[in-house]
């Protein structure tokens, strides 16, 4: 037994751990610490104390985690006890050790180090961790647009990495996603060298999977050889092997692995556990309200008059109601006219899967609305807008009355057309008997005549008008 009543920094010089602080006091030649979430480590007395009250040299042995290689930590010539610490870049202080129990136990365990200091891939890897079995898309604004979590990957991934800071991971789409984590300073490296807490994503062979639809697939490297990622067919987050959310078949060498930039680490701490309400328990079918398309279970079909009228509809709209909807009609309307001839759909988070902007009508109109203050308004499908904006408290009203600035939408008769696929489309109204948006043949946002537009061969009585709240 030794007695070094002194504090000795110990620092990783690979970085792949925060360098801390321990102090040793009753230490013996080979102690083993704590340094959870890393998992424990030995630390070895290396030489014996000198006379000249040096400290011995410490070595970190064993170390059974990918974040604790073997590391070897020279003294200090100049220590003199009592309470100096050498200063080499940062440190994670740890408190004084504690008097070893009345058990006889020598086991010293420093105090655990807050979520917010750790490195970044053990901050990812330690969030994706502690979502597991729940649904991160739920509660998002991507909800309405993963199909009850069957095209969940990309938004759950970006829920997980915004929950601890990663604001810019924001998208549903795979291809956006893994652009923005690069412009951010990601960094590519080789599959056979990714560790936990990075991000891993693929796109099929042969299959154009930047525009989204189910070809690509992305999650965040989990322990022994595991990914963590959504399951398509139960929109859970689970951990699966590489293999098995990366098909050889499916993918072949077209799976990559992207390392989360060390410097500017945010400083939000890891949460214990899922944080959106009730992101692990979707809303099921018995719930009382109207049961929305994206939660429709697949052995039931959905019926048009899911959207028939319900409490909250309004046929005949007062006077007064209109007079303050007024200001809000009033701010999309400028957005509409000033935005025409743009391709609206290019800048919005749909960009890569509205087939170059022949399906853009609902990510165009997403734009207006959010240029205009509604930032909710975000989808790419005209049931999914449609349902998030009457979610928010806007208003069914008949196309008959329908005024400037409104939202108006149609689909085809005996369809499902607030499945997507070009049975369905959404504008906003103009003023003499015009409507803003987005043109299939054109890809842009353009004027034309209302009843054109939608007209009643192509939508029949399908046709409704959205009027924004009167607080909105």
């Amino acid at each position: 037994m030794v007695e070094l009543n002194a504090n000795r920094e110990i620092q990783n010089p690979y970085n792949q751990m925060p360098d801390f602080t321990v102090e040793l006091k009753k230490f013996e030649n080979s102690t083993t610490l704590d340094f959870s979430p890393y998992q424990s480590a030995e630390v070895q007395l290396l030489s014996p104390l000198s006379n000249n009250e040096n400290l011995p040299g410490l070595g970190i042995s064993q170390g059974p985690d990918l974040f604790l290689p073997d590391v070897q930590i020279e003294p200090t010539n100049d220590f003199k006890g009592e309470q100096r610490l050498a200063q080499r870049g940062l440190t994670k202080e740890i408190p004084e050790a504690p008097s070893p129990p009345s058990d006889g136990s020598d086991q010293l365990k420093p105090a655990q180090p807050k979520t917010s200091d750790l490195p970044a891939n053990a901050r990812i890897a330690l969030a994706a961790e502690r979502n597991a079995e729940a649904k991160p898309w739920v509660g998002s604004r991507y909800e309405p647009q993963v199909h009850n979590g069957r095209l969940a990957g990309a938004a759950a991934v970006s829920m997980v990495l915004q929950d601890i800071g990663y604001d810019y991971a924001d998208s549903a789409n795979v291809g956006k996603l893994s652009s923005q984590l690069e412009q951010k300073g990601w960094q590519k490296v080789p599959l056979d060298q990714a560790k936990p807490g990075d991000v891993i994503y693929g796109g099929r062979l042969g299959k154009d999977w930047r525009a989204g639809g189910g070809n690509a697939h992305i999650g965040i490297v989990g322990q022994d050889g595991k990914v963590w990622h959504n399951d398509s067919k139960t929109g859970n987050w689970q951990a699966d092997s590489v293999a098995s959310s990366f098909p050889p078949e499916k993918y072949g060498e077209q799976v990559w692995v992207l390392r989360p930039p060390q410097a500017n680490i945010p400083d939000k701490p890891v949460p214990d556990g899922p944080v959106r309400p009730d992101r692990a328990h979707p809303p099921s079918p018995g719930r009382d309200h109207r049961p929305r398309p994206h939660y429709v279970p697949e052995d039931v079909t959905p019926r048009p008059d899911d959207y028939s009228p319900r409490p909250g509809d309004d046929p005949n709209i007062r006077p007064e109601d209109s007079e303050r909807n007024i200001e809000a009609n009033k701010r999309i309307l400028k957005k509409a006219a000033a935005n025409v001839d743009r391709r609206l759909w290019a800048q919005s988070d749909f960009a890569n899967s509205v087939k170059g902007g022949r399906l853009g009508c609902a990510a165009s109109v997403s734009e207006v609305l959010k240029m205009s203050g509604f930032h909710y308004a975000n989808s790419a499908g005209v049931g999914g807008l449609v349902d998030i904006l009457k979610q928010q408290g806007w208003t069914r009203v008949p196309l008959s009355q329908a005024q400037a600035g409104d939202v108006v939408y149609g689909g085809k008769p005996g369809t499902r057309w607030w499945e997507g696929g070009g049975n369905a489309h959404i504008g906003v109204v103009g003023e003499d008997g015009q409507v803003f948006h987005n043109s299939s043949g054109r890809k842009r946002w353009v004027q034309d005549n209302l009843t054109t537009v939608f007209n009643s061969k192509r939508f029949g009585d399908n046709r409704w008008a959205l009027r924004p709240p009167r607080n909105g």
